[in-house]
């Protein structure tokens, strides 16, 4: 096999050279204000280099001593001039072609986690690369993205499948506490059955768990934290925004869980957290993407799609439309009566791959139990923003214990045990009471300034 440098990708006028393919090499991904990106064939792994890096050594260790090597070999062997530098020439090379994909998008970088793949289906990158349908593929460009080799995944390929023995056990544990809220335990296995799947989902719904001092919220969170395990980032107390975007620097399709939140927009922790969370509900992968400037003066770019897990003892105080993106789960006073048996970690981190396993094989069928659950929920009157919300967790919570695609029934069935309408109508006062304070506080006193007129 050969490759072609193109005309335009050229050192020698009107001439194209072909390079023979050897261990190694490169695809240009594009170019940054003072680096190129390329993906090197050696390592699988993306690169970003500077001009004074595109030394023979440099390209030696990023694209493969052995290619390297037998390129520069080749390109002065096919040089009319015999003072030519080969490396000078195969870095020229290299620049060209990352000119001309443009500039780099970092939202064409896809490390470990899930993917959609555009057609129905997933990526899930990790050590090994493979679709939900079973086939493995070789780390590298597929349909525009790069997939580069990444240490750590969710689950392999080969990871068995959660028994419906291990999911009915799993609900058993979470209904060991003391739930105030209705279907509370099934809302949240679906949260954590979609958590991981974050970078595919259209909406990211959220979750509060309110509980007074020892009803076991922590206890809750470190489960939820051991399922997900390298699929969700956790935090003690409330991280700042700052502090969030380098946690998920390079690694956004992950969840966020926080403990020791109070979810008060006044207060500033708070309020940065619940910025967060209601941009990252709907963010598309592509425009999640935001540049931020570091200490150093260097561009990090970093993306929020993550949903968020998180637990305190007071639901403070929410805007509407953090209302509608948020579901709370309450926890009263823990029961006097004997609960099942907590797992260890290791348990729990084994039990979500196999959960994560499970429900990449049964993505289909959640994606088609999601529109039948949506409309089924709008049917009841709630809002859409609700009908987002809702639908979500209920898809997932269905497709993990069924595992088929829901009915109308069952889905009308599921929507009456929610007992939507007081949620409703409060996410309607909140509207309501937001666009009357709107009126009287900015638009009235406007109208009234002499200015104005």
């Amino acid at each position: 096999m050969q490759s072609t440098i193109t005309q335009s990708h050229s050192f020698f006028p009107l001439a194209t050279v072909r390079l023979p393919i050897w261990v190694g090499g490169y695809e240009p991904l594009g170019v940054t204000d003072d680096k190129v990106v390329v993906f090197s064939e050696a390592h699988r792994k993306v690169f970003h280099l500077r001009p004074t890096e595109l030394t023979e050594r440099r390209l030696q260790l990023v694209l493969g001593i052995e290619w390297c090597e037998r390129s520069a070999k080749a390109i002065q062997e096919q040089a009319d001039d015999p003072s030519i530098k080969p490396y000078r020439e195969l870095a020229n090379v290299l620049i060209r072609a990352c000119q001309e994909e443009g500039p780099y998008r970092p939202v064409h970088e896809r490390r470990s986690g899930i993917w959609p793949d555009g057609r129905g289906g997933l990526f899930i990158n990790g050590r090994v690369l493979w679709t939900s349908g079973g086939a493995t593929l070789q780390h590298g460009i597929h349909d525009g993205y790069a997939y580069p080799l990444v240490p750590d995944s969710c689950c392999a390929v080969g990871t068995p499948e959660a028994t419906r023995a291990e999911i009915t056990g799993l609900l058993d544990i979470l209904r060991g506490f003391a739930w105030v809220t209705r279907m509370a335990p099934e809302l949240l296995l679906g949260w954590t059955a979609l958590a991981a799947f974050c970078a595919a989902l259209h909406r990211r719904p959220h979750m509060l768990i309110t509980g007074p001092a020892g009803s076991g919220k922590t206890t809750l969170l470190d489960i939820v934290g051991w399922l997900l395990d390298e699929s969700a980032v956790f935090f003690a107390s409330p991280p700042t925004s700052a502090g969030l975007r380098q946690t998920l620097k390079g690694r956004p399709a992950r969840a966020v869980v926080i403990d020791e939140f109070e979810a008060d927009e006044r207060h500033g922790a708070s309020r940065q957290i619940l910025e967060a969370a209601r941009a990252s509900y709907s963010m598309s992968e592509q425009a999640g993407w935001q540049v931020h400037g570091t200490a150093a003066g260097e561009a990090n770019s970093t993306c929020l799609i993550s949903p968020f897990l998180a637990a305190g003892i007071s639901p403070g105080h929410m805007k509407a439309a953090d209302l509608s993106r948020w579901v709370l789960l309450e926890l009263g006073r823990p029961r006097t009566d004997a609960q099942a048996v907590l797992p260890t970690q290791a348990e729990a981190n084994a039990l979500g791959a196999r959960l994560i396993r499970l429900f990449i094989k049964r993505w289909t069928s959640f994606t088609k139990t999601l529109a039948v659950l949506h409309a089924a929920i709008l049917r009841a009157g709630a809002d859409s923003r609700m009908a987002d919300t809702y639908s979500h967790l209920l898809a997932a919570y269905w497709t993990l214990v069924e595992g088929r695609v829901v009915d109308d029934g069952s889905a009308d069935a599921l929507v009456v045990n929610l007992n939507l309408e007081p949620g409703t109508n409060t996410h309607h006062g909140h509207d309501e009471g937001e666009c009357l304070n709107a009126l009287l506080t900015r638009v009235v006193s406007r109208c009234q300034d002499p200015s104005f007129h």
